[in-house]
């Protein structure tokens, strides 16, 4: 992940500030914040590893922020991170383990690869990709649930 660099305790801080400044551009400044890869990539998109937000690399993300001293661009990454968190939560009863960067795809419907239909049938109202209906997926992410906690309850 491209913004890992920022959790080295020797990282220059003309780097660091190219980082922070790359965070804030629209390639990673998402509707939901931080997509896995720039919007532009040519692959770019909802699916597991080509584009969508994960909690734990928000996470670190969070930490190598704080560690250099950027902690307004830390507490807007974290809030940002828990209003996605609650949003769906309310909707579905789950904290996901990753969601759309352009908050265009439900959670319920980003593909993890690879690609199966679902076999059972729709539930009506809840829209699916072609071949895919339903809400699916994982719905117990315990690591992503325990990160939530913590954030809550004010911890990093």
């Amino acid at each position: 992940m491209r913004f890992y660099p920022l959790l080295a305790d020797d990282m220059p801080a003309d780097r660091v500030a190219r980082l922070v400044e790359m965070l804030k551009s629209k390639e990673f400044a998402t509707l939901v914040p931080v997509p896995t890869v720039a919007t532009s990539t040519f692959d770019f998109s909802s699916d597991l590893d080509r584009g969508p937000m994960w909690l734990q690399q928000n996470f670190y993300i969070i930490r190598g922020l704080r560690k250099d001293g950027y902690h307004a661009e830390a507490d807007r990454l974290k809030a940002e991170s828990l209003s996605t968190v609650r949003g769906y939560y309310q909707k579905w009863g789950v904290v996901f383990e990753f969601y759309d960067a352009l908050n265009l795809t439900d959670p319920t419907q980003t593909l993890r690869k690879p690609r199966k239909a679902d076999a059972g049938p729709c539930k009506p109202g809840i829209p699916g990709l072609a071949g895919h209906c339903g809400p699916g997926g994982i719905r117990d992410y315990n690591f992503c649930g325990g990160l939530t906690l913590m954030w809550l309850r004010g911890g990093e």
